[in-house]
């Protein structure tokens, strides 16, 4: 799959097109996306079933699906090789891919006579993948951190060879480092990551399949970021198994959202980009929160994952956050699909708008209520707990519906 994307990338590129691979959208990530002269073109590579979706996320001109399977997705062009995408976007089908083993064996051959051990050099090599899932790792030595990061012995002979790059800042005491990629560091991973997927795959789906294909996509969309997928560790007391019919769901995740801070959830969602994103990253941190973890802890041990220590603005330890990459996410996002109705997603809004307090239907009923009141330029909160029950509930309930639809589609 990985050598399919380069080789459509090249193609786009010698044909004069601007390409990005993993193109992100609210969506998901397009495998590769092409601009030229106005004209824009989404290439995915999977299941036309699945990855159709997410070229809807971006008004692309031409949207074309590669693949094996014989399907018919109404806008999409499903084709079954390169040559034919080629014949369908009327392109010169000449793209050499440039072969990038050598990096991964120079580098390989540089860390193994510096550290003058080969299983050793091969951790290295899992070191760099760990700073590109990370961006990057501050190695705090504070005594407020708990857990060891992982490789961070490992990360001045990155340095001396030019893969990493370490600096120090005086927000801390003791001196603090910050460790991340160099470019060439970022190249080298890139190349890895995607070896390790491909030798991964099939244990990458029947993770999926364990954890849920349809809760994977409700995270690849929720979690989404400019790097990949991040995700919080949290304290969320949820069960890790929510079935049954819409009453029956109601009774148990109501008491999970009563339990959820209502502003760090909100805190949470401000910068989604759509509804449908804030949404899903809502029942992540909520209802879903076992089982997304259990997903981000097995990448881990996969090693496509990072788990690290997260900080404020002031570089206060605040906490630990799981992290992947776009190329993973990008996989993930190819192994289930899932829709969420129109209708749910505008109560959502709706009570979105009434937690930040803006006009919606139901900001209108908690003026009737006496919850809020009407003041010049906005509302006030009239009863701060009747507030933050009333729109927990409401949470509760839109998230009931979804899930014992997702409930009633899996029942045999």
């Amino acid at each position: 799959m990985f050598e399919v994307k380069r080789k459509i990338a090249s193609i786009l590129k010698n044909n004069g097109f601007r390409v990005i691979v993993d193109f992100r959208c609210p969506l998901g990530w397009i495998d590769v996306a092409g601009f030229k002269s106005g004209r824009s073109v989404g290439v995915e590579i999977g299941d036309p079933e699945i990855v159709a979706s997410k070229l809807f996320g971006y008004p692309f001109d031409v949207r074309v699906v590669v693949s094996d399977r014989e399907s018919s997705v109404e806008g999409v062009t499903v084709v079954d090789c390169v040559e034919n995408l080629c014949r369908v976007l009327n392109l010169e089908c000449d793209g050499n891919v440039e072969e990038e083993g050598w990096r991964y064996r120079r580098a390989f051959e540089y860390l193994k006579k510096a550290l003058n051990d080969e299983v050793v050099a091969k951790r290295a090599i899992d070191a760099v993948v760990f700073l590109y899932m990370a961006g990057e790792v501050v190695e705090d030595y504070s005594g407020k951190v708990e857990d060891r990061i992982p490789f961070v012995r490992l990360f001045p002979t990155l340095v001396e060879s030019g893969l990493a790059i370490r600096d120090t800042k005086e927000i801390f005491r003791p001196k603090t480092y910050m460790t991340s990629l160099t470019r060439g560091g970022v190249k080298l991973a890139k190349y890895v990551v995607g070896k390790k997927i491909e030798e991964k795959f099939d244990e990458i789906r029947r993770l999926a399949e364990d954890v849920g294909g349809w809760v994977v996509r409700i995270a690849t969309l929720g979690l989404m970021d400019r790097r990949g997928l991040r995700l919080k560790v949290s304290k969320v007391d949820a069960p890790r198994e929510i079935e049954g019919g819409f009453e029956e769901i109601a009774y148990t995740v109501l008491p999970v959202l009563m339990k959820t801070d209502l502003y760090e959830l909100l805190k949470l969602l401000r910068d989604c980009d759509t509804v449908l994103n804030a949404f899903c990253r809502a029942l992540c941190y909520t209802v879903l929160y076992p089982k997304v973890e259990e997903l981000f802890e097995r990448l881990f041990s996969m090693g496509l994952a990072s788990k690290l220590p997260v900080y404020d603005y002031y570089g206060e330890f605040f906490g630990y956050e799981y992290r992947t990459s776009k190329e993973v996410a990008g996989v993930l996002s190819k192994l289930s699909d899932v829709g969420v109705e129109e209708g749910l997603l505008e109560e959502f809004e709706s009570v979105l708008r009434l937690a930040y307090l803006r006009p919606s239907k139901d900001t209108k009923v908690a003026v009737e209520r006496g919850i809020l009141k009407e003041k010049e330029g906005g509302y006030e909160v009239f009863d701060e707990r009747r507030f933050e029950d009333f729109v927990k509930n409401r949470f509760a309930m839109i998230m009931a519906k979804f899930l014992s639809s997702i409930s009633s589609s899996r029942a045999p």
